[in-house]
């Protein structure tokens, strides 16, 4: 059944689920079954692409996890500055032996929907390659220009690094990526500093390595729309083109 949803920046569009949902299914599957409905294309749209990986429980304060703090963050500092743009959000995340994004929020959120209890529970690898996928079919049949914001305190396990860097190289340098990489204060980090940021210099996007949640605040709320405008122009190819 449709319902029409009204988007954080106030547009109207069909939908046929709502705003917050679970998935069980793989990527391909949840695009062909479960992606909205909508009529008219989002004018401009941020998306935000978390991992939700068993290390993201691990605490980046004394008091909170690395997932916990981006979720608090994205209400904190990139909800109210939004400017009239719509946002959407992807946890990838995939149980152990399976490389499938299996949350997600599409395609848009507001300020009022990232509570806890929506927030998901960190677990499995880092299937950092379908998110992305997601993302770049999602955004190609339903905004006239968008951007990427990728949050990772990992490496992907379901493609190489040099292959998603060629896929993005060949097929995606028109959407800006920016990328921020989790660390800790001791100076440890479990990412791959040298993937995140050929990726975000591929796309023209920004890369932001953190320490801990000052730092991790501060990147959102400089990568919010307010402070960084910058968009990426899809091509108007239709659906599936």
């Amino acid at each position: 059944m449709q319902t029409e949803v009204v988007l954080s920046n106030g547009t109207k569009v069909k939908s046929n689920i709502l705003n917050g949902f679970k998935v069980k299914q793989s990527a391909t599957e949840v695009m062909s079954q479960t992606a909205p409905i909508i009529y008219e294309k989002i004018d401009k749209d941020i998306i935000i692409l978390v991992d939700g990986s068993d290390s993201m429980s691990e605490n980046l304060d004394a008091y909170q996890s690395k997932l916990d703090l981006a979720w608090k963050i994205f209400g904190d500092e990139l909800a109210p500055n939004l400017m009239g743009w719509t946002y959407g959000l992807i946890v990838f995340q995939g149980a152990w032996g399976y490389n499938e994004t299996n949350w997600v929020i599409m395609p848009t959120v507001n300020s009022t929907a990232l509570t806890t209890t929506q927030k998901p529970t960190a677990l499995g690898m880092t299937p950092m390659f379908t998110g992305l996928d997601m993302a770049w079919n999602w955004v190609r049949s339903h905004a006239k220009q968008a951007r990427f914001v990728l949050l990772s305190d990992g490496c992907a396990n379901d493609r190489q690094p040099f292959e998603i860097l060629s896929d993005v190289k060949f097929n995606h340098t028109d959407i800006p990526i920016d990328t921020v990489g989790i660390g800790t204060d001791t100076g440890y980090a479990s990412y791959d500093r040298d993937f995140l940021m050929k990726l975000s210099e591929l796309t023209g996007g920004k890369f932001y390595e953190v320490k801990n949640a000052k730092m991790l605040a501060t990147s959102i709320h400089e990568l919010s729309p307010k402070e960084r405008p910058l968009l990426g122009i899809v091509k108007q190819l239709g659906c599936g083109k």
